[in-house]
């Protein structure tokens, strides 16, 4: 009678083990499930497409966003060229391609480029031409709460509908925030800063600015 009281607890330790060492199983086997959905997940939002199209047209470089929340940043390339962050795919082959609607790389010398113009469209939209030092560009971001850093040169930037944030980086740079409770920094520069209506913060920092609210609300 001892012997069997030994054995049946000895079956028990045993199923409880097995049964421990299944939990764990499940456990690790959860983890790992999850990991590879982060990884993939990770993956699928490195290769999201950013929503914008780029044109040129002589030395005129046009890029275009459209209705989704959408971002771009534009700089000078290694080779002196301008680039741009979007993604290759179709006629589009390089980071310097400046026409994605012609075969083949459609490049430009950031000191050759004449003239920048960047529509963001509705959205919130992300436009960064900081590291740009081809010249000023002129930025519409149209409708949603965007954000814009412009170049060390003389810009226009709009901001359109939405709370906008617009920084204009050095020159002599026209900042409008349009709709919205917007924050607009001129920093170095002689700038033109208008908070039009919303409720708007406006700092012209450094420089002989023109500052312009239509807002008794508005803080400078």
């Amino acid at each position: 009678m001892k012997l069997a009281r030994m054995l049946q607890a000895l079956r028990q330790i045993v199923t409880f083990r097995g049964r421990a060492s299944r939990a764990r199983q499940l456990r690790m086997g959860g983890l790992r499930a999850r990991f590879r959905r982060l990884l993939i997940l990770e993956s699928l939002e490195s290769r999201r497409p950013l929503a914008f199209s780029i044109t040129s047209s002589g030395n005129s470089i046009t890029l275009t966003g459209d209705a989704s929340d959408d971002a771009v940043v534009i700089s000078v390339s290694p080779s002196g060229h301008f680039r741009h962050d979007l993604s290759l795919g179709g006629n589009l082959v390089s980071d310097i391609d400046t026409n994605g609607s012609l075969a083949g790389e459609q490049a430009i010398l950031a000191s050759s480029v004449s003239s920048m113009v960047i529509y963001g469209n509705a959205g919130n939209d992300t436009i960064d031409a900081s590291a740009w030092t081809g010249g000023g560009v002129s930025v519409y971001a149209g409708d949603g709460n965007d954000v814009i850093k412009g170049v060390v040169g003389g810009d226009y930037l709009e901001g359109g509908s939405g709370n906008d944030i617009i920084e204009g980086n050095g020159g002599n740079d026209t900042i409008l925030g349009g709709d919205g409770n917007d924050s607009l920094y001129g920093n170095a520069g002689d700038d033109v800063l208008r908070g039009q209506a919303g409720d708007d913060r406006i700092e012209g920092n450094a420089g002989s600015d023109r500052i312009d609210w239509e807002n008794i609300n508005d803080s400078l």
